[in-house]
């Protein structure tokens, strides 16, 4: 097994606290989940993970002032968001739901 110094402890424990979250709002039970949930789940777990990277990266590089980091990490979502939009056409129907 991998010795983790306390940074990583803290980097674990952060990660795992942010999934439980996850996936304490989302529910335990698939079978009431609605059909775009699995969707709207992973999205967040992925938002869990980009403020993740993120964080480690502003850890990593203290050279690099707040403004150019807070620039480039708006940059890298609207990249994400840019490679999303071919899968969600404008012309889909809205299906909103109320969870509950």
């Amino acid at each position: 097994m991998v010795a983790l110094n306390a940074s990583s402890r803290e980097t674990v424990v952060g990660l795992a606290l942010g999934v439980s979250g996850v996936v304490l709002l989302a529910g335990f039970d698939p079978a009431r989940m609605h059909p775009g949930a699995f969707l709207a789940v992973m999205v967040a777990l992925g938002a869990a993970l980009s403020y993740a990277i993120a964080s480690t990266y502003t850890k990593a590089a203290r050279e690099v002032d707040a403004s150019s980091n807070a620039h480039g990490s708006m940059w890298a979502a609207l990249m994400f968001i840019l490679a999303a939009v071919p899968f969600f056409p404008a012309n889909a129907p809205a299906d909103v739901h109320v969870i509950g």
